[in-house]
């Protein structure tokens, strides 16, 4: 994908939104995890890009941001909510840091809620890699606690819990 087609892809996710809201949907979530194009982009292993969407962490979190905050822009935040898989190496996708990254993506959505000034519907990912974030962040044992502190907002997570675990969650 060249640079100057980037506009129209952010266009075709707004669209795409619009198109969702009008069918009914509640909302719609931006699919920045396995293997889609926005995850090719937050791969280091994978985005080999010399412009403004590739090398440092702040670059390749570009896209996925400008589709956030273009989503949001046209059906509203709480009907917005994005997924991510920063440890999933999807079709040999890797990343050098995957904490480095997942956190650079909580980061930044915490930052554009706030600037917002509301939430986003939630962050989507499996339960192990929220989890493992907000732990080593929090730098405690209670990472189900601590979640809330690490994504400033809700968290929807599935995969990798046992029934107990599910229910006491």
């Amino acid at each position: 994908m060249e640079t100057y087609e980037i506009p129209q892809v952010v266009e075709h996710f707004c669209q795409s939104a619009i198109n969702a809201i009008r069918a009914g949907f509640d909302g719609v979530e931006i699919h920045g995890a396995h293997g889609f194009l926005i995850y090719q982009f937050l791969k280091d292993g994978v985005n080999d890009r010399v412009d403004e969407y590739g090398g440092s962490l702040e670059n390749r979190c570009r896209l996925l941001m400008k589709v956030v905050e273009a989503v949001v822009a046209v059906i509203g935040a709480e009907r917005v909510s994005v997924r991510i898989s920063p440890a999933t190496e999807y079709n040999d996708a890797t990343d050098s840091d995957p904490l480095g990254l997942g956190l650079a993506v909580i980061e930044r959505l915490n930052k554009l809620q706030l600037k917002l000034g509301s939430k986003l519907a939630n962050l989507h990912g499996r339960s192990q890699e929220i989890h493992i974030f907000c732990w080593q962040r929090r730098g405690r044992s209670k990472v189900y606690e601590d979640i809330e502190k690490c994504v400033q907002g809700k968290v929807h997570c599935c995969g990798g819990f046992t029934r107990e675990l599910g229910i006491k969650l």
